[in-house]
């Protein structure tokens, strides 16, 4: 095990050495650039077996390069031995470049024994200052050979990056770091033996490609294999966040958002109820805080928000309660000034207000400790014949384009939210060891006895009527069944699932832009119906809320003196 593992290191030093000098970016003309300005950069070894020892080889190969160089040592860190080896560099930015490559690598040992860490700052010149003890005279400072090439840069050469210089490096290194780790494990697997389809070697390749960071999946895994197995390389996180590119372009370009029109929770229940979806009754919609009226057995809840901010429960009897963050017995200048509150930490000032729905029979128990939305008779000692009708859970279906393979189940009516997921049987991927876990929100589980087999058929409906791959729907598990919540293009904590999960759904996004694909273009894919689908009542929507657009913008036009 120990020359297996010592092989392992070598291997991941060598691909170490092979990458890193290939970044770009330090030339002073930004990243990527040639320039020839100065720019200086500083490196830090720590952990070096004999310091003095790589200050002079460091000096010898910067003068070589035409770079000046200077050493410092320093005391080693706590948590490692020896010492730590500070060098900085100056010159022409192509030849600095040469130094750090020649120069990161210097350490033979660092990475297959010494423990080193490395960290390299870029920046303009000067850095330099003189030294307050050094382990090696400093070199001198290259010939010049013009003017121009003495003058320091007006900007930092990392000007077009948002990042430090340091940052900037430490991510370049931990991309090359994460990339030689996967190389590393890949090459063993499949320079070793055949990869036949029943070979330990195939699934071992099968279950790696699984697990490696997608940017790194090796496109040889393709041709070894004739396709790359099952989820690997794809992602839901990434999904979700190319999504939000696509809402900023489309933004720009058709004046709409797509899909994020129904994060508006107006344009949400206009949807649904031209989809004939159940609704809650609605008593007011997009008004300010100071213009909410109080009724009973209401839900005041914000026009833009989510996962509970900002909703407060009025039941018959009057009482308020905020279900985030949690508070009970509201009275009315109470529930005002929590609105004020979550207006000043950024939520848009039009609320509205809807009736109050109730779980159906055989809901779930709040517990001994029942938070907002359980009543004043729910706590300790309560009887039956006292609690008040329990909040509904929120079914939150995950939707791709007609395909439905999970749903999640929040209760609110506890101190705390609790969660439950939902596999659809039929959209889940089988292994030998069972399902993948869900990895998001299991350490507040609990045991739903809701059949949600109703919520994945409304939802794959409802999402065939909107030209998106991936979509939301929020339903409230109530006594009159599945009733309309809202829409949810961008969930919460989307990067949270567990790897195998967030690979899975990100199959799912996919093969659902396919399908959305051939229906939006079927001529141009050459499909047997010419006819594109035409989304008649999303289109419908879009229209409606553009003429109400224009009609405000000429109204304030004309308002204007």
């Amino acid at each position: 095990m120990r020359r297996i593992f010592a092989a392992w290191r070598r291997r991941v030093s060598d691909s170490l050495r092979a990458r890193l000098p290939s970044a770009e970016g330090i030339g002073a003309g930004g990243p990527g650039a040639g320039g020839t300005a100065v720019t200086a950069a500083r490196m830090v070894l720590a952990g070096l077996e004999d310091p003095a020892a790589t200050a002079r080889a460091a000096t010898r190969r910067g003068r070589a390069l035409g770079v000046a160089v200077q050493a410092r040592l320093h005391d080693g860190p706590a948590a490692q031995a020896g010492q730590s080896l500070e060098l900085h560099l100056q010159g022409p930015a192509p030849a600095l470049r040469q130094a750090l490559a020649a120069l990161i690598p210097l350490d033979g040992g660092a990475l297959d024994g010494g423990g080193a860490t490395r960290a390299v700052a870029i920046g303009p010149a000067p850095l330099m200052d003189p030294p307050a003890s050094s382990a090696a005279p400093p070199a001198p400072a290259p010939p010049a050979t013009s003017t121009a090439a003495q003058t320091p840069p007006a900007a930092p050469a990392l000007q077009s990056s948002a990042l430090p210089a340091p940052l900037c490096m430490a991510t370049a290194q931990y991309h090359a770091l994460t990339r030689a780790l996967s190389d590393t494990l890949y090459a063993p697997i499949r320079a070793r033996a055949s990869l036949g389809r029943d070979s330990p070697e195939r699934a071992a390749l099968v279950a790696l490609s699984e697990a490696i960071l997608p940017p790194h999946l090796h496109d040889n895994i393709q041709r070894d294999m004739g396709g790359f197995p099952g989820h690997a390389g794809l992602s839901f996180a990434t999904e979700i966040r190319a999504q939000g590119q696509l809402r900023r372009a489309l933004q720009r370009r058709c004046g709409h958002a797509q899909e994020f029109l129904l994060e508006d929770k107006a344009h949400g229940r206009a949807f649904a109820r031209a989809l004939g979806l159940r609704l809650p009754r609605l008593y007011q919609q997009g008004v300010p805080a100071d213009a909410v009226v109080l009724r009973p057995d209401t839900v005041i809840k914000p026009v833009h928000a989510g996962n509970g901010r900002g909703v407060f429960l009025v039941d018959a009897a009057g009482r308020i309660d905020q279900l985030r963050p949690a508070a009970r017995g509201l009275d009315e200048p109470a529930l005002r000034a929590a609105m004020a509150q979550h207006v000043a930490r950024g939520l848009a000032d039009r609320w509205l207000v809807e009736a109050r729905l109730h779980a159906p029979d055989g809901a779930p128990d709040a517990g001994p400790d029942a938070g907002p939305g359980a009543g004043p008779g729910a706590g300790p000692g309560a009887g039956p014949e006292t609690a008040p009708p329990r909040l509904p859970t929120d079914i939150k279906v995950y939707t791709f384009y007609g395909r439905t393979p999970l749903a999640l189940e929040v209760d609110r009516t506890g101190p705390a939210p609790r969660h439950a997921w939902h596999r659809h049987p039929r959209h889940t991927p089988r292994t030998e060891a069972g399902p993948p876990p869900i990895g998001k929100y299991e350490a507040s589980g609990f045991d739903s006895r809701t059949d949600p087999a109703p919520f994945f058929r409304l939802a794959a409906r409802i999402s065939q009527e909107v030209p998106a791959p991936f979509l939301r729907i929020d339903f409230l598990n109530t006594d009159r069944g599945p009733v309309f919540g809202e829409f949810t293009p961008r969930p919460g904590q989307f990067h949270s699932f567990e790897p195998r999960t967030d690979r899975w759904l990100g199959w799912e996004c996919a093969t659902a832009r396919a399908r959305l694909l051939a229906d939006l273009t079927p001529e141009a894919l050459a499909l047997p119906e010419a006819a594109p689908k035409a989304f008649a009542r999303f289109r419908a929507l879009v229209e409606e809320v553009q003429t109400r657009k224009r009609d405000r913008n000429t109204r304030r036009k004309g308002a204007k003196p």
